[in-house]
């Protein structure tokens, strides 16, 4: 049973705390009333079989019902499990553990979890390697009852971490500032993207085109920023836009 005085939890505590607990999978059953149920059927399935004239044919079939009774109560309760294992996965309950006889008490890390298979009946697990012993279980919410138990190295979990000295903030950068004087511009990304087209061989054969097309990237790519008109785009890249023209016309030897 459920050690309710203690901020401490076995595998089996969180199952039976788990399992009393009415649930909407079970029509607000809990899972013990749905395994008490299917061990009542099996007991009647049971007398049922004492009390007829038990040919082959009465045996197979109650041989089939047992069995399908059994493991349906097995199936409820690897399922209630592997919920409570996906619970420790995602921090429901925070488990320590010993890793050898001689360590001391250790946090299991949250995503081990995913690596270990826990054995309800001897408080361990183990798997891929990794194996805890003596293990126990605390609610986040109750750490602070347990923490004088832990090692020095577990005392401070779950605390928020201590202030650092206050740094003067580093000024952050304006990305539509180019760094020379006058209000905050993006022509520079503008000339970058044109530079790059150029590079690719992208760009359009009239100057007023390839205008209107940075003008759209532009408001496209940085919506925050002020988008120069195409016209003003033009102005911008119309040496470098006669120099490409140039270097493509250009005859190769």
């Amino acid at each position: 049973m459920v050690r309710r005085d203690s901020p401490w939890w076995s595998a089996s505590d969180i199952f039976d705390w788990l399992a009393s607990q009415p649930s909407s999978n079970f029509g607000g059953q809990c899972l013990w009333d749905k395994l008490n149920a299917i061990q009542n059927q099996i007991a009647l399935e049971r007398q049922a079989f004492d009390m007829c004239s038990q040919t082959p044919l009465d045996e197979r079939l109650f041989r089939e019902n047992v069995r399908r009774l059994e493991s349906a109560h097995e199936l409820l309760i690897e399922g209630s499990r592997e919920a409570i294992q996906e619970g420790l996965a995602q921090g429901s309950w925070l488990g320590f553990g010993y890793p050898a006889p001689d360590a001391e008490l250790q946090l299991i890390m949250r995503r081990y979890w995913h690596f270990l298979e826990l054995d309800w009946d001897r408080s361990s697990a183990q798997g891929h390697g990794l194996a805890f012993f003596g293990i126990q279980f605390v609610l986040p919410t109750r750490l602070d009852d347990v923490r004088a138990e832990l090692p020095p190295r577990w005392r401070n979990l779950g605390k928020p971490k201590a202030k650092e000295a206050s740094r003067p903030d580093k000024p952050e950068v304006d990305p539509y500032r180019s760094g020379l004087p006058g209000r905050p511009t993006i022509g520079h990304l503008i000339a970058a993207e044109f530079t790059r087209r150029a590079d690719a061989g992208e760009v359009e054969t009239l100057l007023s085109l390839e205008a209107v097309v940075l003008h759209e990237w532009a408001k496209r790519t940085h919506p925050s920023a002020k988008a120069p008109t195409a016209h003003t785009i033009e102005n911008q890249i119309r040496t470098a836009f006669q120099a490409y023209r140039t270097r493509k016309n250009r005859p190769t030897k």
